[in-house]
């Protein structure tokens, strides 16, 4: 799956940053048969991007057998509508805490007393580098497990084709017309090329917003772009394409000789039939005093 290189570095930060802030970085395993499952993504809370510091729990049955806080994601609105941080736990198993995990025990996530739409199967896991997303070894890592709390969201990503927005570009998606999200569109380094990320509410969290079977239209500063993603839930890359609407061409010389010309034909008609009429009244005039003398 294809990620903004901005959200990489952020994922890469946060396999370092966040497991140390919330005291769980394994130190190297003390004999093999320790073994954990990890898991890496974004989270979001209530149709909106969850702020940095929030906490994590993996629970197993009644038992927590992980924690951590997410990391500053990577985009931070004016009104934080579309960060996401991300967070990075290790979950314990069996051999270390009585109720963990074992292969296949179903990992329920938890988050100020609520727990996530999705869940996650523990599996026994080799201990991975904090540098587990770069190189050509990132292919053998599991992707991304996003966490949603609250109703479902769609949250779109990619790049931004064709030419770049003006800075402090606005993104906005609709559904049959109504305003479902707004995003953010940021500068891309160092290709140049600019990206966006936006998250849209569901239908669920907003009657009349996006479900499976909608089309939901991006615009960038009120100007639609040609693709139209689904609106089924779900966390999705998409490159779109923008172009600088031109403005409407002045009409051309000859057009507006061809107005002018129709302009004075006009008049000069008008004028025409007026002397006529006159003329007309004058001699009827004559012929009706000639007939009475």
């Amino acid at each position: 799956m294809h990620l903004p290189r901005q959200l990489l570095n952020v994922m890469r930060c946060a396999a370092l940053l966040v497991p140390l802030a919330a005291g769980q970085v394994a130190s190297p395993r003390a004999s093999a048969a320790v073994e954990r499952a990890w898991f890496v993504g974004a989270v979001y809370i209530d149709s909106a991007g969850a702020s940095a510091g929030t906490a994590i729990e993996a629970v197993i049955g009644n038992t927590v057998c992980g924690q951590a806080v997410t990391a500053p994601g990577a985009s931070h609105g004016p009104r934080g509508k579309a960060a996401a941080s991300t967070f990075y736990i290790e979950v314990l198993g069996e051999s270390e805490r009585r109720g963990c995990g074992k292969d296949g025990d179903t990992i329920r996530f938890r988050s100020g007393g609520r727990f996530a739409n999705e869940v996650a199967v523990w599996k026994a896991m080799p201990p991975r580098a904090p540098t587990m997303f770069s190189g050509s070894a990132a292919a053998s890592y599991p992707p991304p497990l996003n966490l949603v709390f609250g109703p479902p969201v769609t949250v779109l990503s990619g790049l931004i084709r064709g030419q770049n927005p003006p800075p402090r570009s606005t993104i906005e998606a609709f559904v049959k017309g109504r305003s479902c999200g707004q995003g953010e569109v940021l500068p891309e380094e160092p290709a140049g090329d600019a990206w966006y990320v936006i998250i849209v509410r569901s239908d669920q969290a907003t009657r009349g917003c996006a479900k499976a079977g909608d089309r939901i239209e991006l615009r960038i500063n009120g100007q639609p772009v040609p693709e139209s993603p689904d609106g089924a839930p779900g966390t999705r890359s998409l490159d779109i394409t923008f172009t600088t609407p031109h403005p409407a061409p002045d009409a051309s010389p000859l057009a507006e000789q061809s107005d002018g010309n129709w302009q004075l034909w006009a008049g000069a008609a008008a004028g025409l039939a007026l002397a006529i009429a006159v003329g007309a009244l004058l001699t009827l005039r004559r012929w009706w005093h000639g007939r009475r003398w």
